[in-house]
């Protein structure tokens, strides 16, 4: 397999493809070539791919669990006057009001990948581990995607890795409600997917990949950070709660070249990226704006190159042709 298309490895060093094509013709005592070009993009398919036909946004299973626990303080309590000494202030203030106690999970599609179609498709839920007498809120959230290229050379030690880091969400101040002091122990309640959910990330974020010396591999870092408040609305210290797993990027492209219908495949024309929509024969007859636009596009990138519509000449026909 060769590896993907990728730009800046290391110093400006970049992987690229392109496509040579050699025509030579003969007229009489003349003889010409012809010698176009044209960049192409190299996306692997996925080698993870026994899920890929079976899921879809509304009804997909996450068997992969990550899970962090975590104590997290409530607000500032008034104790008596006798206590003098930080070490005993903290032993009397966690036996008269417990902490909460939480359990933050990140849920995850087989393999740990975390794309479908080029967007994130994870589940993160925050359980209740203990009885405690306050509400638990998310005052802020970051989603940070960490990439390692692998240089590798002959020899055991011989490796130069080079990271990369992406900002996939970063919000404060939220005051979203997530456990209710009244909830019993064991209730575990999901963060809006809207938080993280939306774009399609950029394409040079390349699939996972370990070929030819060279491997891309990630890992995801999930920062909440989290209060706990009383009913008198008095608020403790923000507590962030971080979790931090190695996950595989996947391309979305099954073995023999096919999406599901509906899903988007992207093929790059002349440096452009050109969104075509895969579907099924059935919805073959019907065309949406993008999918014209790009057929029409398709046929300029041809016309600019002389590639024939129909099945390639004959030898004979080749060689007799007028150029």
């Amino acid at each position: 397999m060769l590896p993907p298309s990728m730009h800046d490895i290391v110093d400006g060093a970049a992987i690229s493809y392109r496509i040579d094509l050699a025509v030579t013709s003969i007229r009489s005592i003349f003889k010409s070539t012809i010698k176009p070009n044209l960049n192409i993009t190299v996306w692997p398919m996925e080698t993870h791919n026994q899920y890929l036909g079976s899921l879809s946004k509304e009804n997909s299973t996450f068997p992969c669990v990550k899970t962090v626990q975590a104590t997290i303080m409530g607000p500032y309590a008034q104790l008596p006057a006798l206590v003098v000494s930080p070490t005993e202030y903290m032993h009397h203030l966690s036996a008269a009001i417990p902490p909460a106690q939480i359990s933050m999970s990140a849920h995850f599609l087989p393999d740990y990948s975390i794309l479908r179609n080029r967007h994130m498709m994870i589940r993160l839920s925050i359980s209740k581990l203990n009885e405690f007498a306050y509400s638990l809120y998310l005052q802020s959230f970051q989603m940070l995607l960490v990439g390692y290229t692998d240089i590798k050379a002959k020899g055991p030690s011989l490796t130069n890795t080079q990271i990369s880091c992406w900002t996939i969400q970063s919000m404060s101040n939220l005051g979203l409600p997530v456990l209710r002091y009244s909830e019993s122990v064991g209730t575990e309640k999901y963060i809006d997917r809207s938080l993280w959910e939306g774009e399609a990330l950029p394409d040079t974020i390349v699939p996972s990949f370990d070929s030819c010396g060279l491997a891309r591999r990630y890992e995801l870092d999930i920062s909440m950070g989290l209060q706990c408040r009383d009913t008198k609305d008095q608020a403790g210290r923000i507590l962030l709660v971080q979790l931090r797993t190695p996950v595989h990027v996947s391309s979305g492209i099954r073995p023999g070249r096919k999406l599901e219908s509906g899903d988007d495949k992207k093929l790059f024309l002349n440096g452009e990226l050109v969104p075509i929509s895969m579907r099924s024969q059935d919805d073959m007859g019907t065309q949406d704006e993008n999918r014209h636009g790009a057929t029409q596009r398709v046929g300029a990138a041809n016309e600019d190159y002389g590639t024939p519509m129909g099945p390639p000449p004959t030898y004979e026909e080749a060689t007799t042709r007028s150029w």
